[in-house]
């Protein structure tokens, strides 16, 4: 059996080969570039190169001109196996480096064991007179130059249907972004809108309410004063049912009041005019002022009001004047109390 040198720079390339011809009884060696091929020839002397023709750095024709320019060793046969080159080409190339048969991929197993063996069997190697000559040099240029100028249209044509795909891709981004801003657009001037047309509400219910309480303050502060009067006995002496309408009168009228009051507050929270000043305070004496307030108006009633306040009872943060009013406010039962 005889020793076979495999060059391929790639690894799935050579491992087919090698498993192949390795059933046969044959040694096979490996390499995987022009100048470690070259190297195994000098260690390992095989009787047979099987090379690929297109490698880098160094391709498949210039590893056999090398290798037919070492005397040291005794010259091996050669065999292009390469699926780069059409057939014709391969032949060229062959018969300008003195290659004994050209395998081109793909070929049937039982093809590739029937050349091998039929190279291993032929006779000694020689080198063809004349060749390596330029005439076979000028073949060899034309071949090469050829293929180079097939790959570089093959890279241009492939540039273009590249450039053409993302021409294509970048227009339809394109059109989905301006798609999109149009939709942000549309959605910030509808969010606008809900805006200015919730402010305008606001500010007309404000209006409003500013409006009416204003109407009916002073037809309110008028009765409420002529009623107070009439109550304090300024207007002549009252009978009992007298004073008891005027109580009732006036109880209406307070709720009323308060009833303006919190619709004023409820416009002025809503944009944002609500005055608060809050502070340190001490309840106990908003409560006592509340019971000396209400104690009149509780002693009529036949109500007794009595404030028991804790010892060490902290202080709030709140505003003054709502503390007094919510006090008030819960106190108010008392008018309606008989």
């Amino acid at each position: 059996m005889a020793t076979i040198l495999v060059v391929d720079d790639q690894e799935v390339n050579r491992s087919v080969l090698t498993t192949l011809l390795g059933y046969h009884g044959h040694r096979l060696v490996e390499a995987a570039t022009g100048v470690e091929a070259l190297d195994k020839v000098c260690l390992e002397g095989p009787q047979l190169v099987v090379t690929d023709i297109l490698m880098p750095a160094m391709d498949g024709y210039e590893f056999v001109r090398r290798l037919r320019k070492l005397e040291t060793i005794k010259q091996p046969k050669v065999i292009f196996y390469s699926a780069t080159y059409l057939e014709a080409e391969a032949r060229t190339l062959a018969r300008a480096c003195g290659v004994s048969s050209v395998i081109c991929k793909p070929t049937e197993p039982g093809q590739i064991l029937k050349i091998v063996d039929s190279v291993l069997s032929s006779e000694a190697f020689e080198l063809p007179a004349g060749a390596g000559g330029k005439a076979d040099e000028e073949d060899v240029s034309q071949v090469l130059s050829r293929k180079l100028y097939e790959k570089v249209q093959e890279v241009e044509e492939l540039n273009a249907r590249l450039e053409r795909r993302v021409a294509e891709r970048t227009a339809a981004l394109e059109s989905v972004n301006r798609s999109l801003q149009q939709q942000i657009l549309e959605r910030k001037k509808a969010e606008e809108e809900v805006v200015r047309s919730h402010e305008e509400r606001v500010r007309l219910k404000s209006d409003f309410l500013s409006h009416v309480s204003h109407e009916l303050r002073s037809p309110l502060s008028v009765a409420h004063q002529f009623t107070t009067i009439l109550l304090d006995g300024l207007g002549g002496p009252l009978s009992p049912e007298q004073q008891e309408y005027l109580e009732i009168m006036l109880r209406n009228l307070n709720q009323l009041k308060g009833m303006i009051n919190d619709l004023l507050e409820a416009s002025r929270a809503e944009v944002g005019k609500l005055a608060v000043r809050p502070s340190s305070l001490s309840l106990e004496g908003f409560v006592e002022k509340t019971v000396q307030a209400w104690d009149s108006i509780a002693g009529k009633k036949s109500i007794a009001l009595k404030a028991e306040i804790p010892a060490n009872l902290p202080a709030v943060y709140a505003d003054a004047s709502r503390i007094s009013q919510v006090l008030g406010n819960l106190l108010d039962p008392i008018r309606r109390f008989r």
